[in-house]
């Protein structure tokens, strides 16, 4: 007599073994959707947590500046507040000099030729530019080029 088929029979298994090839197949996939769960929870759980964190942090005001008409740096005797910032092709950047010491802002003039306040700024004055091309510039004040360091993303 030949052994029936059971469908609902539980399959025989010895020493962790399966003589039923389904149940591999089906232990596999319960494997990969538990870890994908995991991978899921882990992801999802990092995003949170670096969301919440980035809401507690100060703003950025170099992303600020791309909202306004005009951008704004301070120079004082702390340095370029921001030192980065980023603004729109054709935006105005406006630097104010807060400090009592002269600074003199500058660029490679084969990059922004034009940019470059001529005479120092004495406090008070400031200086405005216009960045009608996409790119990343760096600039400096020439009275003091390892201090006052910045760059504008033009974007």
């Amino acid at each position: 007599m030949q052994p029936s088929y059971d469908p609902d029979q539980q399959p025989f298994v010895s020493g962790g073994s399966s003589t039923d090839p389904s149940l591999g197949t089906s232990k596999k996939k319960r494997i990969i959707i538990a870890g994908a769960a995991v991978v899921l929870l882990a992801v999802t759980g990092g995003t949170v947590a670096l969301l919440s964190h980035h809401s507690n942090a100060p703003a950025d005001e170099s992303l600020v500046a791309i909202n306004e008409k005009v951008a704004n740096v301070t120079v004082d005797a702390s340095g370029l507040t921001p030192k980065s910032i980023t603004v729109k092709r054709g935006q105005e950047i406006t630097w104010t000099n807060t400090d009592s010491t002269p600074h003199h802002l500058t660029a490679d003039q084969t990059v922004l030729p034009s940019f470059d306040t001529a005479e120092p700024l004495q406090q008070g004055d400031t200086y405005t530019y216009i960045f009608d091309k996409s790119g990343t510039f760096h600039y400096y004040d020439a009275t003091d080029p390892t201090h006052y360091v910045g760059t504008i993303t033009v974007q």
